[in-house]
């Protein structure tokens, strides 16, 4: 399958929320696609942290999205959600979109990226090992009814 990771666009807000509904039991608000849809250059979280949202498109069709942030105080990178529409899924889109984030951190001179999954989502887990990710970690209760595993990347 054919497709390009571009910008996340307004237009693109309600597949986006769709994938995420059907892939997170606790998906995150609407309200924030709509944010990070408007901020195609980057959104300004705070001073010297800014995030980024991409979508992998197949022409109109969304098929995943990434949102990541860069922090220039401690110089991490950080995955904040990521999602690939599960009719797609195990075709490599989450490991471009995982990839292409990873790139752009370390044009931002990012010395790490991390994340946190959890505990039960094994497919991700793979995912971020085979990419080179290491565990540093566990979170208790961190999605509320279930631990997450902190996974980092030396860039």
């Amino acid at each position: 399958m054919e497709y390009q990771i571009t910008p996340f666009k307004p237009c693109d807000i309600e597949a986006v929320y769709e994938i995420e509904c059907k892939s997170f039991a606790q998906p995150w608000e609407k309200k924030y696609f709509s944010l990070y849809a408007s901020f195609r250059q980057g959104l300004p979280l705070e001073t010297r942290v800014r995030s980024y949202a991409r979508v992998a498109r197949n022409n109109d069709e969304i098929l995943g999205y990434i949102i990541w942030s860069n922090n220039e105080r401690t110089g991490h990178g950080r995955v904040l959600n990521i999602a690939v529409r599960e009719d797609v899924r195990r075709q490599n889109i989450g490991r471009d979109l995982m990839l292409h984030a990873v790139h752009h951190m370390r044009e931002a001179d990012m010395s790490r990226c991390q994340l946190e999954v959890r505990v039960s989502n094994f497919a991700a887990q793979r995912l971020y090992e085979s990419l080179g990710m290491v565990r540093i970690g566990v979170i208790p209760k961190y999605y509320g009814d279930e631990d997450a595993i902190r996974y980092e990347l030396a860039l």
